[in-house]
């Protein structure tokens, strides 16, 4: 049993935080089944400093005064806070600062083995900075967002370079984010492909479909087409919204329903507004993951229609496709990312051109035509190389395997 850091810029700001995303939560619980975890992760106001949380020692650091002040982290992340709030640069020297100090702070305080950074920025970035001691491994999840960072800033190259030379093992969620790393620091990159999964049982419980549409206050008849995200421009969902009339030529009755908000909602409600078909769309605002579930038991389909913002930033390996495959739903994804990594065409969706309405329309049509019950046994089993149980036993023997002799 290791004594292991997940060294993270998001995590949970409290036991029922509802809005926060959790997946380092729930690949933090399923380790302490096999070592003893910590977790450290920036302050908000409202949150404790120190506290266990379902068997991990959660941590948080504390970079700007008052603690109302603190913009950098959660909301709609990092990089749009950086966006939305231009003053929260100044709080990035104090943030790099006081994260580092904590994290020197805790590998000597509980003896840590293994530091697991998820991004290359900042996280990964400090980690290669201070971590001198041979006793001390380096283990590095690449996600999306710290990625694209380093291949737009100056300098991005070296930094790269550094930390991965800082870095004893290295997980990147998807295939096209290795690809993207290599173009990055122009050289071959050893490191394990495993996004960050899901409890796939957990999705395919749940009540039955017609309480559930009472409760949700849906209609019990027509078709119901999900959106399941971050309101950004980065999710396409403009896109979805465009193509909605042409789903309501064949399936007059069908629903959208849009789970989520973001700097996005008010122009995306005022696009549907304007719509002959506005109600049959559905803006219903951020939801929990029990919440998310039963929106996933009632639908049809979920549509994931991410597009490259003009940074050229795509999105990873949505959690939510394989929340929606787990569910039995077929999903129609956008050729982006690590949609098509898991999307096989006939099978459990379909995949199609990014910006483009009539290719969104089409590719829900085809599943509405078909039938959507048809894609549900191929849906749960592409999904279940995902589950957190068999991606946190992967990561806790690279732990392990990390201090066998030679």
């Amino acid at each position: 049993m290791r004594n292991i850091l997940l060294f993270t810029s998001t995590f949970p700001k409290s036991a029922d935080d509802p809005l926060t995303p959790r997946f380092v939560y729930h690949l933090g619980r399923e380790l302490t089944q096999h070592h003893n975890v910590h977790v450290l992760a920036p302050h908000t106001e409202g949150a404790a400093l120190e506290e266990n949380l379902d068997g991990m020692q959660v941590i948080r650091f504390r970079y700007a005064f008052p603690d109302s002040s603190q913009r950098l982290a959660y909301g709609t992340g990092m990089t749009n806070n950086l966006r939305e709030h231009p003053t929260a640069w100044l709080q990035v020297p104090s943030f790099f600062y006081y994260q580092r100090r904590a994290l020197l702070g805790i590998v000597e305080r509980f003896n840590i083995d293994v530091v697991n950074s998820h991004w290359m920025v900042p996280q990964g970035l400090v980690a290669a900075w201070s971590l001198n001691s041979p006793d001390v491994k380096h283990v590095l999840t690449v996600h999306s967002a710290g990625l694209f960072l380093l291949r737009r800033i100056p300098l991005g190259k070296r930094f790269a370079r550094h930390i991965l030379k800082h870095t004893d093992a290295l997980y990147i969620v998807s295939e096209n984010n290795h690809r993207m790393l290599e173009d990055l620091v122009r050289r071959p990159v050893k490191a394990t492909i495993a996004p960050m999964g899901i409890h796939t049982e957990y999705y395919r419980q749940g009540g039955d479909p017609a309480e559930l549409k009472q409760k949700l206050n849906l209609p019990q008849e027509g078709p119901i087409i999900l959106f399941v995200g971050k309101l950004s421009r980065i999710k396409g969902v403009r896109f979805l919204l465009q193509a909605w009339p042409e789903v309501l030529k064949q399936f007059p009755a069908a629903t959208l329903v849009i789970v989520g908000s973001g700097p996005e909602e008010a122009a995306l409600k005022e696009a549907a507004g304007k719509l002959e078909e506005a109600s049959r769309i559905r803006f219903v605002g951020q939801k929990n993951q029990e919440a998310v579930r039963d929106y996933l038991k009632v639908c049809d389909a979920v549509v994931i229609p991410s597009i490259q913002d003009t940074n050229g930033q795509v999105e990873g390996f949505p959690v939510v496709m394989l929340e929606a495959l787990a569910s039995g739903n077929p999903v129609v994804g956008t050729r982006l990312g690590g949609i098509p990594e898991c999307i096989v065409d006939g099978e459990n969706g379909y995949t199609v051109e990014p910006e483009n309405p009539n290719a969104i329309a089409e590719g829900i049509l085809k599943i509405l035509q078909r039938g959507p019950q048809t894609f549900s046994e191929g849906a749960m089993a592409s999904v279940k190389r995902f589950d957190w149980q068999t991606i946190s036993e992967d990561y806790s023997k690279t732990f392990n395997d990390l201090f066998l002799g030679p």
